[in-house]
């Protein structure tokens, strides 16, 4: 059980950049792991929600995209939570900053004592985007939550 103000643990904070540390291309109508968090897990038992502060460069082309969604999963689950891109800024051969907070649901299962991947995805619709290594990062913290 946490007892806010006695036993709040520190939160765990992870850095990361772009998969394989290079610019990454994502197709049309795939949804495309630009950020992945490899071995994620609590320092403690009990729950833990994950909150990712994003901010991602995404390149379009000469036609640009009909929608942009930026979402976050564990491993190849569904989506925990996602950001859809205004569509008045998908415009040809626009360089993108998109920096939404993601944040996930309370779970005692996911962070400990598992181990669990965080991956962070780019889904265009109609045309394909790059999602660049230079001013793409992620960072992603463990917050103690209830235990359910």
């Amino acid at each position: 059980m946490a007892i806010w103000g006695v036993s709040d643990p520190i939160p765990i904070a992870l850095v990361g950049q772009t998969v394989g540390a290079a610019d990454v291309a994502c197709p049309a109508g795939v949804e495309t792991n630009v950020i992945s968090f490899a071995g994620v897990t609590a320092l403690s038992p009990g729950g833990y929600y994950p909150i990712i502060d994003l901010a991602l460069a995404i390149v379009l082309g000469a036609t640009p995209p009909t929608a942009l969604v930026v979402a976050a999963k564990v491993g190849a689950g569904s989506d925990f939570d996602s950001f859809a891109t205004a569509i008045g800024l998908l415009v040809a051969l626009a360089t993108l900053g998109v920096s939404p907070t993601l944040v996930g649901a309370n779970s005692t299962v996911n962070y400990y004592p598992g181990v669990s991947t965080i991956n962070i995805t780019v889904l265009p619709t109609g045309q394909p985007v790059t999602c660049k290594f230079v001013g793409s990062r992620a960072t992603l913290s463990l917050i103690r939550g209830l235990d359910l």
